[in-house]
C-alpha cells in the first residue's frame, strides 16, 4: 500500500512539474524567467531557470492583390482623371492648421467621384496624410478623399456656399454618399448612411 502511494505521489508530482511553470519578471519587465522543477525518484528536486527571448513583432503583410470583385462591390474605380482635365492641380487651403488640406474646383457633370478616385489619388496625393476636396460647381457637391491604410475613403457632401475658401468650413454639407475604394483592384463599396 505504501509503495502504491509513493509511486502515485511521485507520478503526480512529476506530471504536475512537467505541465506547470511559474514565471517571474524583473523590474524592467523586459526579460522573463521560466522556472520549472523536475523530480526523479532517486534525486532531490532541482530547479532549472531558462530565459525566454523577447517577442519580436511580426512584420505587417501587404494585402495580396484581389482579382475577383468583392461581394459588396458595386463597380471599379478605373477611370483616368487626366481624361477630364490635364491641369488637375490641387491647391493649398486657407486656415489649414495641419498643412494637409488640398482642394480642386471643377465644373463637370461627367465627374463621378468614386470612379475617378483611385486615379486622382495616384496623380494628385503627395502623401497619405493629405485630405483632398473636389468642389464640383456643376453638381453642387463637395467630394472628400482620404487614405486609410489600403483603402480610399470617398465622401460626397452637398456644397455649402463659399465653403471652398476655408479649411474650417469645407465639407460641412449634408453627407450624400460614402464609398470605400480598394487599392488592390479598384473595387468600390458603398457605405450605407
Amino acid at each position: 500500500m505504501k509503495k502504491k502511494f509513493l509511486v502515485l505521489t511521485l507520478s503526480l508530482a512529476l506530471s504536475l512539474t512537467a505541465c506547470g511553470s511559474a514565471t517571474s519578471t524583473n523590474n524592467d519587465s523586459s526579460k522573463q524567467n521560466d522556472t520549472t522543477s523536475s523530480v526523479s525518484p532517486t534525486e532531490e528536486p532541482t530547479i532549472e531557470t531558462t530565459e525566454e527571448p523577447t517577442a519580436t513583432p511580426k512584420p505587417t503583410k501587404k494585402p495580396k492583390p484581389t482579382k475577383k470583385p468583392r461581394k459588396k462591390s458595386i463597380g471599379k474605380s478605373d477611370k483616368d482623371i487626366s481624361d477630364l482635365d490635364d491641369n488637375f492641380k490641387p491647391q493649398d487651403m486657407r486656415e489649414d492648421v495641419t498643412g494637409n488640406f488640398r482642394k480642386v474646383e471643377i465644373a463637370d457633370t461627367s465627374f463621378i467621384p468614386q470612379e475617378y478616385a483611385l486615379s486622382y489619388y495616384k496623380n494628385c496625393f503627395k502623401n497619405d496624410k493629405e485630405v483632398h476636396y473636389i468642389v464640383n460647381f456643376s453638381t453642387m457637391t463637395t467630394t472628400c478623399i482620404t487614405c486609410v491604410l489600403d483603402i480610399l475613403n470617398v465622401t460626397v457632401t452637398e456644397y455649402v456656399d463659399k465653403e471652398q475658401f476655408s479649411a474650417k468650413s469645407i465639407g460641412g454639407g449634408m453627407v450624400l454618399e460614402q464609398y470605400m475604394i480598394y487599392f488592390d483592384n479598384g473595387d468600390i463599396e458603398k457605405i450605407k448612411n
